[in-house]
């Protein structure tokens, strides 16, 4: 396996369109599990493509460890590519679609039977080698295109949404299964999904995109702590982070957040360097659902709870989610705590956990602090 370096890539969709990716520098490390992540039109796939070779750029540099392989055809570069939108041929067997790029590469007959038995056996298709791509159930198919890329052993895959139209049991199940292959085989995976659950989950380095730029990129925990931008913010979690506007005031250097618009929520901030060129002026407060606490209705009343009117509850297997009015901004609670969906039209109390607060600049969208 090797590492996937890209320098200043620049993709155009269209001509007088706006780029698919746009000056875009990346590592993706040797072993690691890069996964990029973002909206429809994001350009993730678009990089997939150029690193495949499959599109070419109008400028920039593609490293295959110290290899630069622009101008090299997709065969001669040693990556494997796997898409539902380069779906199994349908009339070979899933035996015969594995073998195949490994015969394009004159491969022998001795070592194709090998390698195609040893990854049958990695992700459970054994017993379906004889069958073709259209008698499959989904879920076998995507195995069986992750298989295909498996097979050729390549220097790096490229995984482009590998997971998509899956429902969610089957998907969280194949997830898992991508995750022990990486650890398994040390392989250097490529990874696009707009999965925010899929991307946490499977990230070593998780790149934030946006219309063809990296929003955000580091480890996915450090990137859900510590958001960049309110973009970067809202992109993951399920649901996505609060945002409440309002202005900061300071005292003897303590910083306390006032909610506009006669928002009830008044949250005192401590001493917050970064932010006090920002005093008098309007901000975003975010803060993440499973911050903003349900508290118990006799609970004493404290600088950080406030009340307000419960929309509804939703279950979501374990947990509850308030959903609820600050009386200037809809607002999430996430509770582990499970309660009668009928509480909703009642009055709740919630707790803001100042410490996890973040603030944003609502001009530039960027973290304050």
């Amino acid at each position: 396996m090797s590492r996937v370096i890209l320098k200043s890539l620049t993709r155009t969709a269209a001509r007088g369109a706006a780029p698919k990716v746009r000056d875009l520098s990346l590592e993706c490390a040797d072993h690691g599990f890069t996964v990029l992540f973002g909206l429809s039109g994001a350009g993730k796939s678009a990089i997939l493509r150029l690193v495949a070779g499959l599109d070419q750029p109008e400028s920039g540099e593609i490293f295959v460890g110290d290899r630069a392989v622009l101008g090299l055809r997709p065969h001669q570069r040693n990556l494997a590519f796997a898409s539902p939108e380069a779906p199994l041929l349908p009339h070979l067997t899933i035996s015969a679609n594995l073998a195949l790029p490994l015969q394009l590469r004159r491969t022998s007959k001795e070592v194709i039977a090998r390698r195609t038995k040893e990854t049958a056996a990695l992700l459970g298709l054994e017993s379906l080698l004889n069958r073709k791509p259209p008698t499959l159930h989904l879920q076998d198919l995507r195995r069986s295109e992750l298989a295909r890329a498996l097979v050729q052993q390549p220097k790096a895959l490229l995984l482009d949404n590998p997971l998509a139209g899956l429902e969610s049991g089957a998907r969280a199940h194949l997830r898992a299964d991508l995750a022990r292959l990486h650890h398994q085989l040390r392989a250097t995976i490529v990874y696009s999904t707009d999965d925010p659950a899929e991307a946490m989950t499977l990230a070593s380095h998780l790149v934030l995109l946006r219309h063809g730029v990296i929003e955000q990129q580091g480890p996915p925990l450090e990137i859900y702590r510590e958001p960049a931008s309110v973009f970067a913010a809202a992109a993951l979690g399920s649901p996505g982070m609060n945002f409440l506007r309002g202005s900061l005031k300071s005292a003897d250097g303590q910083l306390t957040f006032k909610e506009s618009d006669g928002g009830v929520v008044e949250l005192k901030l401590g001493d917050r360097p970064a932010a006090q060129p920002f005093v008098g002026r309007d901000v975003l407060l975010g803060i993440r659902p499973e911050d903003c606490i349900a508290v118990p209705a006799d609970q004493a009343n404290g600088p950080t709870i406030f009340q307000t009117l419960v929309d509804f509850v939703e279950i979501r297997g374990g947990e509850a989610l308030f959903h609820a009015q600050t009386g200037a901004h809809a607002f999430i609670s996430r509770s582990r705590t499970l309660v009668d969906p009928r509480e909703a039209g009642r009055r709740g109390r919630f707790r803001l956990d100042a410490a996890r607060a973040h603030l944003f600049d609502p001009g530039t969208t960027q973290r304050i602090a």
